[in-house]
């Protein structure tokens, strides 16, 4: 999973949403008709422990020791939490009961709520659920009846009729009129069938050969970059919107494509559609308009030295990929990090710049002798296994 790329701002004000939806979540369950004996020190207890991370891992859970809970945590990189109409899954077991399964959400705050509330009902389960006659038996099991019963008691009657009313209220907007040559832009084939051949060829090919073998991590490379400019090259004959993007149809069915029929993980195939865009945003005046082949685009790749993933995602970004020498300079002379912080430099005054100048060479000068001397001993041992070889025989 990729880890969104929240500034410290945002992340804020992700949490303060977030912490909202749980107090919401809890003053809902303290109605009478619920009878859980939720308290006002209950719903201050569920926010103030409410963290709010930004991992690359599916970290959103209710930490707890039996009945004493000590974390509910929501990751805002978790794979579902995305801003755009899709389906929000639940646990197998009960993602197609029609009240609290999995459902349509149109956007991130649907997709927040989903969360808080199945968060908040494991809460519930083990802070309160113990202390209620009917559930003081039965509430231990992770996604039994107890947890079931308080969830449903979310969803139905405050969740599912907030989504539900936002969707009515979106499906009922007048719907933006589109041109003939946008209309055959989405039903257009966008990866013709050789091609999703080729690629889930490469796929395959590429997940057989991971290992720290160093021939091997060379042709996964050179697998990787074959398949960014094959990529590069459906993507460039796209229309984009204002702010570059892929239009949303065509985005989703590049994502499926990659994910269903190339074989590409999730995380893979969000990273490499995401770069293949940049990547032709970037050099939408080198790359042809027309007519573009795949080697003019390996030709670009290699004049650029993006010989793996990582050098295209970092030249994406606007890292130039940089020799041993320029990041052993840069390092010297204490260049800023992205943050802003200034790194200490080694070399500050001309003195210093002198100096370090005689140092360096007299260094080179005993490291030469060093190898000149280990040449001349394996030559004269060289000589005398020969000497002894020919006595011998």
């Amino acid at each position: 999973m990729q880890k969104h790329n929240y500034s410290k701002k945002e992340i804020t004000a992700h949490s303060n949403t977030i912490k909202k939806m749980v107090r919401k979540c809890m003053n809902h369950l303290k109605k009478k008709e619920y009878e859980l004996n939720i308290t006002t020190a209950d719903v201050d207890k569920a926010v103030k422990l409410t963290r709010v991370v930004n991992k690359s891992s599916n970290a959103t859970y209710v930490h707890h020791f039996g009945t004493r809970v000590t974390a509910i945590q929501i990751n805002l990189s978790y794979y579902q939490h995305v801003n755009e109409d899709r389906f929000h899954k639940e646990y197998d077991n009960f993602n197609k009961d029609p009240q609290i399964g999995g459902r349509r959400c149109l956007n991130l705050d649907h997709a927040y709520l989903m969360s808080v509330s199945h968060e908040v009902s494991h809460f519930i389960q083990f802070n309160n659920a113990p202390r209620v006659k009917r559930f003081a038996k039965n509430y231990e099991k992770s996604h039994g009846d107890c947890f079931k019963a308080v969830y449903r008691y979310l969803r139905r009657d405050l969740v599912n009729p907030i989504i539900d009313k936002d969707i009515l209220d979106n499906d009922n907007q007048p719907k933006p009129s589109v041109n003939k040559e946008t209309i055959m832009q989405k039903n257009k084939v966008i990866i013709s069938s050789d091609i999703k051949k080729q690629m889930a060829s490469q796929e395959a090919q590429h997940t057989l050969l991971k290992g720290s073998n160093k021939a091997q991590s060379e042709a996964m490379s050179a697998i990787r970059v074959d398949q960014y400019a094959e990529g590069v090259l459906i993507v460039h004959a796209l229309p984009r919107t204002e702010t570059g993007n892929l239009l949303e149809d065509h985005s989703n069915e590049i994502l499926t494509i990659l994910e269903t029929e190339i074989n590409m993980s999730k995380t893979q195939a969000d990273l490499f559609k995401r770069n293949i865009t940049l990547f032709s945003n970037k050099h939408k005046d080198d790359l042809p308009s027309s007519n573009l082949t795949k080697t003019f685009v390996l030709d670009l790749f290699e004049t650029l030295n993006l010989k793996s993933q990582a050098k295209i995602i970092a030249h994406n970004k606007g890292e130039d990929v940089k020799t041993p020498l320029d990041t052993i300079i840069d390092k010297l002379v204490g260049l800023k990090t992205k943050t802003g912080k200034q790194r200490d430099g080694l070399i500050m005054t001309q003195s210093d710049l002198d100096d370090f100048k005689v140092r360096l060479i007299n260094r080179f000068e005993i490291a030469d002798k060093g190898r000149k001397a280990i040449d001349e001993a394996e030559e004269e041992q060289s000589v005398v296994d020969d000497v002894t070889e020919a006595l011998l025989a």
